[in-house]
């Protein structure tokens, strides 16, 4: 049974948006971030986690562990996103690597462009790290 208590250091990228279930074409360049999450005993996760932008991007998460499948819900502590638009909560699901040093998986936004359904998803990973301070 693994353990993700404490920081990590990933990227996460872009991979489809789709309207009203039509794929679109577009261009985002990975965004890296840094995140420590902390485990109770129950598995419950909370955390924080920084987009590293032009400036750091602060949001908070909670979900869930099982010792090696993670889930968990991000939102934007200002309620605004990486593009400045008012931000949706993003669901992380991923899994630890056997030797626990690596976490992986994929994310989505639901969202709506007027009453048309959006979904945006892509891709993530992380290692951990030891902050310098």
């Amino acid at each position: 049974m693994g353990n993700i208590e404490g920081f990590w250091y990933g990227v996460y990228h872009y991979t489809e948006a789709r309207l009203a279930g039509i794929p679109l074409s577009f261009r985002q360049n990975p965004v890296a971030f840094r995140v420590q999450f902390v485990v109770d005993q129950a598995g419950t996760v909370t955390g924080t986690v920084a987009d590293e932008m032009a400036y750091d991007l602060p949001a908070q998460l909670d979900g869930t562990f099982d010792g090696s499948a993670l889930r968990f819900i991000k939102r934007y502590l200002n309620d605004i996103g990486p593009t400045g638009a008012r931000a949706r909560p993003i669901t992380y699901n991923g899994a630890l690597s056997d030797d626990g040093t690596t976490l992986s998986g994929t994310w989505s936004i639901r969202g709506w462009f007027g009453f048309l359904p959006v979904t945006t998803s892509g891709t993530w990973e992380a290692q951990r790290y030891t902050p310098a301070y």
